[in-house]
């Protein structure tokens, strides 16, 4: 679909020019920017906790906390996961995109549900993942773990959202 939908595209770039779709765009990511800011104001402004754990490092039977503390904003979002498991030797290890990923699922999910999915939506959304963590593992470490490793954060952005959102989570 990527080089159908390449083609095209240029079709109408030089029917019409880029310049049009390039303000299409930009309005596009500010109408979902608005949109989530609006949904993270219906959230009641605090600091919420939430602790989960995978059993293992790949390895061994080893518990491996993901820890993170939502601080909600009048219209922003900061998820950080200071205080989770250092990367492992194990393939339990994941890149800089897995807890970015999963926080924004269940974010996007429950504030704005039905809207355009894209870049605009994120930007009200900060993310702290610790570098040399599972999370945010670097080299050589293995990584293995993406979808373990994403639906642990899902289920520590739930745990904290239920605190916030009680008659919604």
């Amino acid at each position: 679909t990527c080089p159908v939908a390449e083609r095209r595209l240029e079709l109408l770039f030089a029917k019409a020019g880029a310049a049009p779709f390039r303000g299409r765009v930009a309005r596009m990511l500010d109408d979902s920017e608005r949109q989530m800011r609006a949904g993270i104001s219906r959230i009641k402004p605090g600091d919420y906790w939430y602790e989960n754990y995978l059993d293992s490092n790949g390895l061994e039977n080893q518990p491996l906390p993901i820890r993170l503390k939502l601080s909600v904003g009048a219209d922003a979002i900061e998820a950080d996961f200071e205080g989770t498991a250092a990367q492992v030797l194990g393939p339990t290890n994941g890149g800089i995109a897995v807890a970015p990923t999963g926080a924004f699922v269940i974010l996007k999910s429950f504030l704005t549900p039905g809207t355009a999915v894209n870049e605009g939506a994120f930007r009200p959304i900060r993310l702290k993942t610790p570098s040399g963590s599972i999370l945010n593992a670097k080299h050589p470490a293995a990584c293995g773990g993406f979808s373990e490793i994403r639906r642990a954060v899902e289920a520590a952005v739930l745990g904290c959202l239920s605190q916030a959102m009680p008659d919604l989570v």
